[in-house]
């Protein structure tokens, strides 16, 4: 499907108004019909769910307010986008009416399993996608949202923009860091669906050296996946190896690009 091209995206990208206003203008400067976003779920920061379930554990007492902040955060990101649609904020509120639930269970039990913390988890990667979809609804492009898990064995996608969320599929052989989380997830779906990738990078592109140490610094416009597992090892700013592994093995380039510039190549 040669009108396809799925993204891979961090979800702290989405964690700001001015992240969905940039991604509005990746997708119109696009040139395929049919634009895929997966949503790695937000680790860090106001948006973030997991330091709930800790202070639930902890028996915590400033937990049920954190729980309303938190809430007003994810309504007040929809609030400043001007989406108002109704559904996304009854839907943000009827997740977190669930959360309350979960938590009074770990606060008894004082434990955590490893499915509540997936849960939790991917409830911030739905999030992000609810909102971005209909953010990009409200500015006329027709957009939707599918679990990662269906997405996967998806053989094509509709046009306009798709967005992927929830529980990322990921390697089998674990990587520690959430670090292009949703990578591994846009591998299979371009994969499957025969399209194009890019995996949008938070930090900075590739480079001959350090801009900071070397200004004249120049970007490194193209690499094989050995030069890229290679350099992945030492440190540098590109996928890690176990990632592309399915783009690797169908003979699909992927596009790196920088989140802190849309137009650098």
């Amino acid at each position: 499907m040669d009108d396809l091209r799925v993204h891979a995206l961090e979800g702290v990208m989405l964690c700001i108004p001015e992240g969905y206003e940039k991604l509005l203008k990746i997708h119109s400067s696009s040139t395929e019909e049919s634009q895929v976003y997966v949503i790695s779920p937000v680790h860090e920061g106001p948006l973030c769910l997991s330091g709930l379930l800790e202070s639930a554990k902890k028996k915590d007492e400033i937990l049920w307010s954190s729980l309303e902040q938190s809430q007003l955060a994810w309504l007040d990101l929809s609030s400043k986008l001007n989406i108002r649609d109704e559904i996304v904020s009854s839907l943000i509120r009827k997740g977190f009416e669930d959360m309350e639930d979960i938590l009074r269970s770990v606060w008894l039990l004082e434990d955590i399993s490893e499915s509540t913390l997936k849960y939790f988890a991917s409830l911030t990667s739905y999030y992000l996608a609810l909102i971005a979809s209909a953010y990009f609804n409200s500015n006329g492009i027709t957009a939707s949202l599918i679990a990662a898990d269906k997405a996967v064995r998806q053989k094509s996608f509709t046009r306009g923009a798709t967005f992927i969320y929830g529980d990322l599929i990921q390697p089998k052989i674990k990587v520690l860091s959430h670090e292009g989380e949703s990578e591994y997830t846009a591998c299979l779906c371009a994969v499957n669906a025969g399209g194009a990738l890019t995996f949008w990078n938070n930090r900075s592109l590739l480079c001959t050296a350090r801009k900071k140490d070397i200004p004249s610094a120049k970007v490194i416009e193209r690499l094989s996946f050995a030069e890229a597992t290679e350099l992945s090892f030492f440190g540098a700013p590109i996928v890690h190896p176990h990632y592309f592994i399915p783009a690797q093995s169908q003979g699909i380039p992927i596009e790196l690009k920088f989140w802190g510039d849309i137009t650098s190549k």
